[in-house]
């Protein structure tokens, strides 16, 4: 994972980071995990900056993943970065958006913000602060799962309530545009339908 992270960063800006590589995401719990939003800091490599930060957003219903490289250049925080959304996340938001991504580097507290613009227009918002609760020992572990138990689990039964208010309030719909294109295709014995590729953008 850290050599796929390295090579993608370097795919994206033409620098290798020389720094660690650190994960902000959900553990495995009862053999089960999903992670919206995983964010990786590619450190600088005297650890006072970031050189790059990459988020990959994963789409619940068809689990599909796509990675955002953003080019750090040494700087402690990331703010307002604007990204063009490249993967279908929510068939309640369309794909005409654009990210606008903040962060800044980990310690013993880090802040996340995302947004969804369209032009002027705020379209949706999400943020996260957290702090360092525990080290990543077997005492540690134990500690962040009795806090926190079933994690991933109650990340994706939120999810699924929130899609199924929406639609009880006949929030507007978004087909997926591969699927939808197939639908709307002639059949033919050639037709293939394949997710987007995993990918980056700068």
């Amino acid at each position: 994972l850290d050599v796929a992270v390295r090579d993608l960063v370097e795919a994206s800006t033409g620098r290798r980071p020389d720094g660690s590589v650190r994960l902000l995401a959900h553990l495995r719990t009862a053999g089960w995990n999903f992670n919206p939003i995983s964010l990786y800091y590619c450190l600088t490599g005297d650890g006072t900056g970031l050189d790059a930060v990459v988020f990959e957003v994963t789409s619940t219903p068809w689990g599909e993943r796509h990675a955002y490289v953003v080019d750090a250049g040494g700087a402690d925080r990331v703010t307002g970065i604007r990204l063009r959304k490249a993967l279908h996340v929510s068939p309640f938001l369309p794909m005409d958006l654009e990210y606008s991504f903040s962060c800044d580097i980990p310690g013993a507290s880090c802040a996340v913000d995302f947004r969804l613009d369209r032009g002027a227009e705020r379209v949706f918002e999400a943020g996260l602060v957290c702090r360092r609760a525990a080290d990543l020992d077997r005492r540690g572990l134990r500690r962040l799962l009795l806090r926190h138990p079933l994690m991933p689990i109650v990340t994706s039964a939120e999810i699924y309530l929130e899609a199924a208010t929406l639609a009880a309030r006949r929030a507007p719909f978004y087909r997926h545009p591969d699927k939808a294109a197939h639908r709307s295709a002639p059949a033919s014995h050639h037709d293939t339908t394949e997710p987007p590729a995993s990918g980056h953008a700068a």
